[in-house]
């Protein structure tokens, strides 16, 4: 009868442990799907949130980083959306004008950016992330 009782009070004390797990990992998921990011004068714009959750949606409830940045360039602001830890090289470093208009991976527009990003990250805001660093 004892060992009943402590088997039972142990699977308790665990399932509770468990269940608090996952509350916390929801929490962490619909935390995420309320980002607020103030970018060319509007806050979350659904094309950047579209293109956040294209990232992170396909590994929850894994983690993923990404960062968002911002930079002006020839009187144009152009919106970085990061993803580096992807294995395509098209995607690690993603290029958008304020209207969600993609610039597409290995134009002349796109290779300046990407070469003003790794010559002068300085030059870029960091607007958002969920980097955990």
């Amino acid at each position: 009868m004892k060992r009943v009782t402590v088997f039972i009070v142990i699977s308790v004390i665990l399932f509770s442990c468990n269940e608090q797990t996952m509350n916390n990992k929801d929490s962490e998921i619909n935390s995420s799907k309320e980002i607020a990011i103030k970018v060319c004068g509007e806050t979350s714009p659904v094309w950047l949130m579209n293109e956040i959750s294209s990232i992170t949606q396909p590994v929850e409830p894994n983690y993923r980083p990404v960062s968002v940045y911002s930079t002006i360039l020839n009187g144009i602001t152009y919106v970085l959306v990061t993803d580096m830890v992807n294995d395509a090289a098209a995607y690690i470093l993603r290029f958008f004008l304020c209207s969600g208009e993609s610039i597409p991976f290995g134009t002349e527009e796109y290779n300046v950016l990407q070469r003003r990003y790794n010559e002068n990250r300085e030059e870029f805001t960091l607007l958002w992330s969920n980097s955990k660093i």
